[in-house]
């Protein structure tokens, strides 16, 4: 039975308020990123809904615990040690916070990205989320930034 035929006719309110039974809905699903790329942070601000997928499996050495920025020596890695075991999930996986690597990786961004555009404000935010203590990858990658994007005010689930 389709719900047209049960008496439920869908529709959406706007961000006005207004109520229309016309509409498309922009959603969005990623998994979490270690310090992700541009295109990461349009496909969320862009989106109606943006959906954190951290239930997959964490891949050992790939984008979620780490990343590559640019140095004057070449490109540097920057990885959040964790712990895990095969098959867990990306929201089960923890960070071992035994060794330093919040004030290493600020330490990189500072001394490589200081005269770029909107240093600033970027390490302002930056920051702030390496003086807190995670526990959990999925942490940092969804719980921080959903929070810290100005003018960020979609919805968001998690999978």
């Amino acid at each position: 039975m389709k719900k047209s035929e049960m008496g439920i006719k869908p529709y959406f309110i706007s961000a006005t308020g207004t109520r229309t039974k016309d509409f498309t809905l922009i959603v969005a699903i990623h998994q979490p990123q270690y310090l992700p790329w541009l295109g990461y942070f349009h496909k969320l601000i862009t989106a109606d809904a943006f959906c954190f997928l951290d239930n997959v499996q964490y891949k050992k050495n790939e984008w979620q615990n780490r990343n590559r920025i640019k140095t004057a020596a070449g490109w540097q890695w920057l990885t959040v040690p964790v712990g895990y075991r095969f098959g867990q999930a990306v929201s089960e996986v923890t960070i071992n916070n035994t060794v330093d690597w919040q004030k290493k990786h600020l330490h990189a961004l500072q001394t490589n990205f200081s005269r770029a555009p909107f240093y600033e404000e970027v390490i302002a935010v930056l920051s702030d989320g390496f003086a807190r203590k995670w526990d959990l990858l999925a942490d940092p990658g969804c719980r921080y930034k959903r929070r810290r994007i100005p003018g960020h005010h979609r919805r968001q689930c998690h999978f």
